[in-house]
Parts: C-alpha cells; sequence; structure tokens
C-alpha cells in the first residue's frame, strides 16, 4: 500500500515531521488537494450536505455554469459547485466524482493538511466514497523573472547562437515516476500582474489507489508524503542565488 499505511492513535492526526524553513517570500499561488473517486451518492444532494457540515470555514457558496451539465458529459475532474472562505482565499470545490480544496494565500503546509483533514472526514462521515479512484497534490509557483531565467533556476536548455539569439519563450514538461505515485512538473515562463514570470507546476498524484474504504489516516499519511516529494523537487530547481533570496 506504500503511502496509504496506516498510522496509529485517534484524534487529530499530527504532520509527519520536517525542518522546512517557512519561506519569507513564498513564490506559491495555489496548492490544492484533489480527489477523485466513484460514488453511490446522487450528485444533487452532494453540494447542499457538504455546506451544511462545512459552512463555518466555507460559508459563501457559488454555483458554477457547468453545474447545469448533464452528470455525464465526457469531462473527467467537472467542478459544479464552489465554496469560499469568507476572505476568498480557501475555496472547496466538487463536482460528480471530484472534491478539490485549494488555498490561494498560502500560509503552511500544516493549515493545508487541516483543511483536508476536515473535509476528508466530512466526506467519510458522509459516506460520499464507494471507491478512490486518483489522489493528488499540485503547488503552482510563480517567480517575477525581473532576471534572467538561469539566475533563478538550474533548469536550462540553452539553443546554440547560431539558432538563434533570443529565446522568447521557454516550457518544459517532465512525467517522474516515484513508483506507486507519479509527478508532472512543468516549467514555463508566462505573462501576467507584474509582467514575465516563471511558473512551476507540480503535481504529485496516485492514480492507483489501494484503500479499500476512505480513511483519514490513510489520506493524510499519503499527504504528507506528497508535500515532501513537492518541497524537494521544487527547491532543488532553484539556484542558490534565489534560494537564499525566498528563505
Amino acid at each position: 500500500m506504500g503511502g496509504f499505511g496506516l498510522a496509529q492513535g485517534h484524534g487529530k492526526i499530527a504532520a509527519m515531521s520536517t525542518a522546512h524553513p517557512r519561506l519569507r517570500k513564498p513564490p506559491l499561488i495555489e496548492a490544492v488537494f484533489e480527489l477523485r473517486f466513484s460514488t453511490e451518492t446522487a450528485y444533487g444532494l452532494i453540494p447542499g450536505r457538504m455546506f451544511d457540515e462545512l459552512r463555518e470555514v466555507f460559508p459563501q457558496v457559488e454555483e458554477l455554469p457547468t453545474a447545469t451539465l448533464p452528470l455525464d458529459v465526457p469531462f473527467p475532474a467537472l467542478v459544479r459547485h464552489r465554496f469560499r472562505s469568507d476572505d476568498g482565499s480557501k475555496l472547496l470545490q466538487t463536482g460528480h466524482g471530484v472534491l478539490s480544496v485549494n488555498h490561494l494565500a498560502y500560509s503552511q503546509y500544516n493549515d493545508l493538511r487541516g483543511d483536508v483533514e476536515r473535509v476528508i472526514e466530512v466526506v467519510i462521515k458522509l459516506a460520499l466514497v464507494k471507491e478512490v479512484r486518483r489522489v493528488g497534490l499540485r503547488y503552482i509557483n510563480q517567480m517575477t523573472l525581473d532576471r534572467p531565467w538561469s539566475s533563478v533556476t538550474t533548469l536550462t536548455d540553452d539553443v546554440p547562437e547560431a539558432v538563434g539569439s533570443k529565446i522568447r519563450n521557454r516550457r518544459f514538461h517532465y512525467s517522474l515516476e516515484y513508483q506507486p505515485d507519479r509527478m508532472n512538473m512543468a516549467l514555463a515562463n508566462v505573462t501576467g500582474d507584474g509582467g514575465e514570470k516563471l511558473q512551476v507546476d507540480l503535481d504529485f498524484f496516485r492514480e492507483e489507489v489501494d484503500l479499500p474504504q476512505m480513511q483519514t489516516q490513510a489520506i493524510l499519511q499519503w499527504l504528507d508524503i506528497a508535500h515532501e516529494r513537492v518541497y524537494q523537487a521544487f527547491m532543488s530547481l532553484l539556484t542558490e542565488e534565489y534560494s537564499r533570496e525566498i528563505t
């Protein structure tokens, strides 16, 4: 079962101990926990039940345009309802066979982990999940490119001078194996508020989930491992100069 082994104990489950310092200038713009699953519960019942249980954390409800689409549309993980915290920094999103916890103003891992634990306990209480199909943790980072690309990341692929004098766009995508998990890693320069930025998108997930039934301990243990993998991957992509700047 790999990362889905179970811990002993009751009540709140402590996060796996790490010695990572909090970043002074975190470039993270969104952290996402996603669960995909099969269910025997009619989707029309799920948003109301989730809201009743989690209204203290996510009191603002938004029905998305996709909520009117038939449930059998061929789009996996289609979000239909969004629940927001009062300040809009945290989201709970639901769809037929999918839910996600999104932090848009990420402060530290334990905050995200606490919200994931809270949501998973509600999912178990309501018996929403028949079988887990995919579990994932995704971190999207953006760093202002007010300096050369090679001053921010160690990952470069410069072309020979004879081919061109200036690279206008870079885009890298890697699929990495961490049996039984995988991670999609994408780096690209993007343009948005504040000018040009380097975007680093790290999506760590497991699709072959050996989890006969929903278990909070198992999900959180996997989440701890996923967070550690993502953290190590991100820090390894940074130059020493940029790493010193944000830590």
